[in-house]
């Protein structure tokens, strides 16, 4: 089975499929750099629980220490 489309078509879905295909590179951007910043963010989470619980146990044992 062939389709026939005429030049002028062709050329609106060539442009079409192109906007398409920016925006999916667009959008595979815009999530990998999510993706990044949420590592960032839970780096820094985990980093704050971490670090400041040893904090608190530095201020808890001086007070003790009193």
């Amino acid at each position: 089975m062939k389709i026939e489309i005429n030049k002028s078509k062709q050329k609106v879905i060539v442009k079409k499929v192109n906007a398409l295909m920016d925006l999916c590179d667009r959008l595979e951007q815009d999530v990998q750099q999510s993706q990044e910043y949420s590592a960032v963010l839970m780096r820094c989470c985990l980093w704050e629980v971490f670090e400041g619980e040893k904090e608190l146990n530095k201020n808890i044992i001086i007070l003790v220490k009193k």
